[in-house]
């Protein structure tokens, strides 16, 4: 079992190089909302909810541990040309590097916007839509 403190003991000099980290439990929809770009290292709700907020993100899907039945295998194609899902990690960590200073000129190019709202619209139908019923759940 791993603990928590592999984050300080295998990560130390990678973290001590990053601006800010929050590790916090809070909202997550409230920290995606300040963040200037959002990077989620797993397939896992935040990278959709960043997606679903239009703030630029990047995530990780690695495929030898996350697989797709086969006729789902182009799911992320659209996203994976554009940079907002990566497959590699030293290429993520690049790629990061390159767009970190401007993220939201990359996030508003016209082929991350049309990759975004593809995805987006395919599987979640209008986003409004979306976070109007959410809205009204969280009114109930």
């Amino acid at each position: 079992m791993i603990s928590y403190d592999y984050q300080n003991t295998y990560l130390r000099e990678y973290l001590e190089r990053c601006k800010d980290i929050v590790t916090v439990p809070g909202n997550s929809k409230v920290l995606i909302s300040q963040s200037k770009l959002v990077i989620v290292n797993y397939l896992s709700t935040a990278y959709l909810e960043a997606l679903i907020s239009d703030v630029p993100t990047v995530f990780f899907w690695n495929k030898e541990s996350y697989f797709l039945d086969d006729k789902y295998s182009d799911f992320y194609d659209l996203l994976i040309s554009v940079g907002i899902c990566q497959t590699d990690p030293v290429k993520a960590a690049n790629f990061i590097d390159i767009i970190a200073d401007c993220a939201e000129d990359w996030w508003l190019s016209d082929s991350v916007r049309k990759a975004r709202n593809s995805f987006l619209s395919v599987n979640f139908g209008e986003p409004q839509k979306m976070v109007d019923y959410l809205i009204e759940l969280a009114r109930l």
